[in-house]
């Protein structure tokens, strides 16, 4: 979108191919709304918590499949 911000969702920010995602649209200066599931590996969270920028422009919200809602939240704003 000519280079404006953007707000992105991301699930299963844990994971290989989300974290990836996370640190590219972080490059780019949009803002990521990622979720995670309780148990997810705390070291991988944290190497994306200390990514640059990441303390101002990622929102984490603990989601699951099996709850029904559980990422109603994490969706309100993104694109």
């Amino acid at each position: 979108e000519g280079g404006a911000t953007m707000h992105y969702m991301l699930t299963g920010a844990a994971g290989y191919i989300a974290s990836t995602i996370i640190c590219r649209l972080l490059a780019c200066g949009h803002r990521v709304h990622a979720t995670f599931r309780q148990g997810d590996d705390a070291a991988t969270l944290q190497a994306i918590r200390d990514l640059p920028g990441a303390s101002e422009r990622v929102e984490w919200f603990q989601a699951d499949l099996t709850v029904p809602g559980s990422f109603d939240e994490a969706v309100m704003g993104c694109k």
